[in-house]
């Protein structure tokens, strides 16, 4: 309102649909919980032993704030409830939930005093961005400056983020250092360098395509996969989801009790078809009595993984590709390294039961969750495998089955 005070009807218009857009990308629930799971694990590994620990988040806006708040607090870190709070005024039209969120109700001069306090168990504060105040007219100009900076920091933080998943972080660091060394080569006036090296980087540019083929194309999978169009297709009962998860998380519970290993893979948007070539096609009911009998240590099929589809078990001792990390714990085995080799790859939802320890991990997007109480791991798969996309009724455990239905049709 105070930049929209001098300026006409149809600016502001223009400016508030280009604004609510912005908030749309950046509230969504998937970027959200990139961001966090990034923010988590950039404090634990840089921040939390230096100094003081202090750590500050800007959000876009008040609904983004509350976002990142109950994503840290409420799924990620439980354990940080007081650690982290939102430092902004609250508002009478606020919702109701709002006024549970820590920093919420506090004094905001008492929140700066204990910011400013090292000793104090406060330490990363959720601030939003400041208004930008002016005493002349908002232009069009100037929106659109503000949408394309925020648009590029977007773009550049996901290619990192898909450089670093796809661990071709040595490839991105050669081709700038080649860049680099064209640039230079240019100034120094080193020509027949400089022709070569344009030439080299014309024949680079197709065979980087050729390179990151695989890269590129589950980039252009999950994008297809969060569209409008494809949400059109994602109707599905809520009674089949959580039947299927409340009998995997009985069966691995079981199968944890008893130490008996177990692989279980739910595929989401990326198929998994080759994968499930290499095993005994089953197309079974999800049931905690089948899942532990394939895994029974005596069982044919228990030394391979299990290929959840839709609310069908699909397959049953399917190979998988292992890790390329080179630097896992030595005490895990091949069956977890061969979960985390097909999160890497793939957006597939793995889980894995120890036969030493009996533990319970989730692997996913290359990362390893380990060690979960039931309780936990329930409430996991649950969030990453039952949309809360409530107006459309849709689940990612279903998105599968449901396309391939409706492409038979």
């Amino acid at each position: 309102d105070e930049l929209s005070e001098n300026a006409d009807e149809e600016v502001i218009n223009k400016s508030k649909k280009k604004l609510g857009q912005l908030e749309a990308v950046l509230g969504n629930p998937a970027t959200i919980d990139s961001l966090c799971r990034d923010i988590v694990e950039h404090y634990e590994q840089n921040r939390e032993g230096l100094l003081t620990g202090k750590a500050m988040i800007v959000a876009y806006s008040r609904p983004v704030a509350i976002s990142i708040w109950r994503k840290i607090v409420e799924e990620l870190r439980p354990d940080w409830k007081g650690k982290v709070k939102v430092v902004m005024t609250s508002d009478n039209q606020d919702p109701e939930e709002w006024r549970t969120v820590d920093g919420m109700n506090d004094n905001k001069t008492d929140l700066a005093n204990q910011f400013k306090d090292n000793a104090s168990d406060f330490k990363i504060a959720i601030v939003l961005k400041e208004k930008i105040k002016t005493d002349g007219e908002v232009s069009e100009r100037d929106i659109n400056i503000l949408n394309n900076q925020v648009s590029v920091a977007v773009i550049i933080y996901f290619v990192i983020d898909l450089i670093r998943r796809a661990h071709s972080s040595r490839v991105f660091v050669g081709v700038l250092m080649l860049l680099i060394t064209l640039w230079l080569s240019g100034v120094m006036h080193l020509y027949t360098v400089n022709y070569l090296l344009r030439n080299m980087v014309q024949i680079g540019l197709i065979a980087l395509v050729v390179l990151f083929q695989p890269e590129i194309r589950r980039f252009l999978e999950r994008l297809g996969a969060g569209s409008p169009v494809t949400r059109l297709f994602n109707g599905n009962p809520v009674q089949a989801a959580e039947s299927a998860i409340t009998q995997v998380v009985m069966a691995c519970a079981d199968l944890s009790a008893s130490k008996t290993g177990a692989l279980i893979i739910f595929e989401q948007d990326n198929r998994l078809d080759d994968q499930i070539r290499t095993g005994t096609i089953l197309n079974a009911d999800i049931t905690a009595e089948l899942l532990k009998n394939i895994f029974y240590p005596k069982a044919p099929l228990h030394d391979g993984a299990v290929i959840i589809r839709g609310n069908r078990i699909q397959a049953a001792g399917c190979m998988l590709p292992l890790s390329s990390q080179p630097n896992l714990s030595r005490d895990l085995g091949m069956r977890h390294r061969a979960g985390l080799g097909i999160s890497e790859v793939t957006d597939a939802l793995v889980v894995i039961v120890s036969e030493e320890t009996g533990g319970i991990s989730i692997a996913q997007n290359g990362m390893l969750k380990r060690h979960l109480a039931k309780e936990t791991f329930d409430r996991i798969l649950r969030s990453e495998l039952i949309s809360d996309e409530s107006d459309t009724g849709g689940f990612k455990l279903f998105r599968r089955k449901d396309k391939d239905e409706k492409d038979e049709k």
